[in-house]
């Protein structure tokens, strides 16, 4: 399935000696940016129980079971309603998914829509900056604070400043494959705070 990962290149790669002080901070600035993955791979313990949250939520009765129309039930509350056309288009003959069948089937729909579950405590059917960002916070530790904007503009399509179901759906529709590559244009402040004291 899915999740956000913030990483950085090896410290490796980089010079930090005080007689190539001007060099490293070259390679900081170039070298060094912050990778934001979407990716398909094992999940963390944390991750897991967040993104079972969203599927139990959707399962309104509880047999852990998740059918279509729960789905196209959900997004109607959130008055971001999703047609039985739409649906097939994304999801095909599936109707109905246990967690682990959800999980191997990886829909780029699925994950946009539990993203909305997840993120949008307010249930207005709208993603605001805060929620994003507590929403990044629970999936991942220690993200960078310069990380937080790059991401949700990512999403934001329409640069409302808010990110709703359509717009989840579309960015993971987009990149059909689950792991995709996103580079920070701003790194280097984030960089340089979580860089160690030492090489």
């Amino acid at each position: 399935f899915f999740f956000l990962m913030i990483r950085r290149p090896p410290r490796s790669t980089l010079d930090r000696s005080s007689a190539a002080s001007d060099v490293y901070k070259r390679q900081v600035s170039t070298q060094s940016t912050w990778d934001i993955h979407i990716c398909m791979e094992k999940l963390s313990p944390k991750m897991l129980a967040v993104i079972k949250s969203g599927f139990m939520a959707l399962d309104t009765n509880k047999d852990g079971i998740l059918k279509k129309d729960e789905i196209l039930a959900y997004c109607k509350s959130i008055h971001n309603p999703i047609t039985e056309e739409e649906y097939k288009s994304y999801m095909g003959d599936i109707v109905q998914m246990t967690f682990d069948e959800m999980a191997v089937q990886n829909k780029p729909f699925m994950q946009g829509v539990l993203m909305m579950v997840i993120a949008d405590k307010d249930k207005d059917g709208k993603i605001t900056f805060s929620e994003f960002k507590d929403f990044m916070n629970s999936m991942e530790d220690g993200l960078p604070e310069g990380v937080f904007a790059f991401a949700f503009n990512m999403y934001d399509a329409d640069h409302d400043g808010k990110i709703d179901l359509q717009e989840c759906i579309q960015a993971s529709v987009k990149h059909p494959q689950g792991c995709l590559l996103y580079t920070s244009p701003s790194p280097r402040d984030a960089t340089l705070s979580r860089m160690p004291s030492s090489a």
